[in-house]
């Protein structure tokens, strides 16, 4: 079962990697956008993928830290966070 969760783990992280990629090229168009209103449309896009990807890689890192997934060890990320 260990294993099962180190896989989900993974494969929510490649996941994570992949739409962060996709957002920041989406990121990069917003600027080149000419219309006001759907330059808006687009930002608020972004900053709707920008909330759910900061949920799940919160998600992910809680699992880590209940045990699931790399045997509970921290993400590097975890590591990296400033207080608050």
């Amino acid at each position: 079962m260990m294993q099962a969760h180190q896989r989900e783990t993974e494969s929510m992280r490649a996941d994570i990697e992949r739409m962060r990629l996709s957002l920041a090229q989406i990121k990069a168009n917003v600027p080149q956008i000419t219309d006001s209103s759907e330059k808006a449309r687009w930002q608020s896009n972004v900053d709707l993928w920008e909330v759910m990807l900061n949920h799940m890689q919160n998600m992910l890192e809680h699992m880590q830290s209940m045990g699931h997934g790399m045997g509970g060890a921290p993400s590097p990320s975890q590591s990296d966070k400033k207080p608050e």
